[in-house]
């Protein structure tokens, strides 16, 4: 498979001045999708599979939840076109929905179960409701770096068009990784609200410097886990991890609620990495070693999918590898599972 591109690379598609000659939503949709999908190829797809477009089209054709996200993006793309026409904010109006009907329909270009992905966008988006509820919801978020990235190019101002590339490809990454969590669980479990990346990379560092401190790396995390599912509180000091926790507790600031969300990402990653000291993730088997990874984790791990039964480590591992390039680094070959 090739490499990804650099993730500052300008996008192929350019805006005509003003818009003028602005393609239909169809074809603006198309044209998006196909760049911001072969940008990711090489973080959301699995060999033998060729792209993430492609991927998703089978996805779509099946009727299950990760091309559902197909529908997503198209309706973000027609929210966008419309803004970036009449000069406004990007909105939702019913026609939206029928017009990214038919752009998938003429992707995957055979007969759609329409109600069945349907279905699965109104989980996802309750699902990212649930994670992040002071957000405004993905399709809005998309359709707004969508006008960011265009507006920055036809100002060529590169920093409001590149921070619009990155949030619309971030924002497809976590869209996949949400698809795919639903994909694995059925009627989803109650998700773990997401956190900054920044103050989560702190906090868990801090937390491991306890760790370390208190003598137990060697403990087992298992213990801190009921059933196979992460603990939301922790109240037991003698055991140092945590006693760890707790203390990372006490000094977070934020609401009780995003204390306890943190409390769960830190336990649930802490639970990854003992995974991987045990050989038993070979999609993050690297992660120890390679540093640019590492911390590609640990960032994921702020937003990436998380309920009660623990993080999806194929959805975190693309996450982790999408934001190791966000760093500057290319994937290893031996992480491109």
């Amino acid at each position: 498979m090739p490499g990804p591109q650099p993730l500052n690379s300008r996008p192929r598609f350019q805006p005509s001045t003003a818009m003028q000659d602005a393609p239909s939503a169809v074809e603006f949709a198309d044209q998006l999708i196909r760049q911001v999908l072969g940008d990711l190829d090489a973080f959301i797809t699995t060999p033998p599979q060729t792209t993430a477009l492609d991927s998703l089209i089978a996805e779509a054709a099946a009727g299950r939840s990760r091309g559902a996200s197909l529908l997503l993006l198209a309706r973000a793309a027609s929210m966008s076109l419309r803004a970036l026409t009449e000069a406004g904010e990007p909105t939702a109006r019913p026609e939206d929905a029928d017009a990214a009907v038919k752009l998938v329909q003429a992707l995957v270009k055979k007969p759609l179960p329409i109600a069945e992905l349907q279905r699965h966008t109104e989980r996802m988006e309750e699902f990212v409701a649930d994670s992040e509820p002071t957000a405004q919801g993905p399709v809005l978020n998309l359709a707004r770096a969508v006008v960011r990235l265009y507006a920055g190019l036809q100002n060529n101002d590169e920093q409001m068009g590149g921070r619009g590339l990155i949030e619309l490809r971030s924002l497809v990454m976590h869209l996949d990784a949400v698809a795919s969590v639903l994909s694995e669980t059925g009627a989803a479990e109650q998700p773990v609200a997401v956190l900054r990346p920044d103050h989560f990379h702190d906090a868990f560092m801090h937390l491991t410097e306890q760790i370390r401190a208190g003598g137990g790396s060697e403990v087992p995390v298992a213990t801190l886990t009921d059933g196979g599912k992460i603990t939301a509180v922790i109240n037991d000091d003698e055991h140092p991890i945590a006693a760890a926790l707790v203390a990372a507790r006490e000094r977070m600031d934020g609401s009780e609620a995003s204390k306890a969300a943190a409390v769960q990402r830190m336990l649930g990653l802490l639970i990854v990495f003992e995974k991987i000291r045990r050989e038993q993730i070979s999609e993050l088997g690297s992660a120890l070693q390679d540093q640019a990874l590492y911390l590609g984790v640990v960032t994921a791990a702020a937003t990436a999918p998380l309920t009660q039964a623990g993080f999806s480590v194929t959805p975190l591992a693309r996450i982790a590898r999408y934001n190791r390039g966000l760093f500057g680094q290319q994937p290893a070959p031996d992480t491109q599972h």
